[in-house]
């Protein structure tokens, strides 16, 4: 919610079929001393070859984020249509700030 009072340790996607997309908006607040800005990483996948057909993106810009302030960002996954023998998955998602 965009107070930022509650920590996401976990996204429950549902259930996604081949060739489309989910999205999910959060919010993030810059907590550190100074103004920064993000950076998306994905690592972990289980299994490995569901990194091959799924991807994860957002829709933040780079623009810096003074401290204090929120940012909202929507993540959109989105699955191959190619996508075989793959019925569940997880990941990790690393957002990084750097000022």
């Amino acid at each position: 919610e965009q107070a930022c009072t509650s920590i996401v340790t976990s996204i429950d996607w549902g259930t996604i079929e081949p060739g489309s997309n989910v999205n999910k908006t959060y919010y993030i607040r810059n907590e550190g001393n100074s103004a920064s800005t993000l950076s998306l990483q994905t690592s972990n996948w289980k299994p490995s070859e569901a990194a091959n057909y799924i991807d994860l993106s957002w829709d933040y810009g780079g623009q810096s984020i003074a401290v204090g302030a929120v940012v909202r960002v929507t993540f959109t996954l989105s699955v191959s249509s190619s996508i075989q023998s793959i019925t569940s998955f997880t990941f990790d998602i690393t957002i990084s700030a750097t000022g």
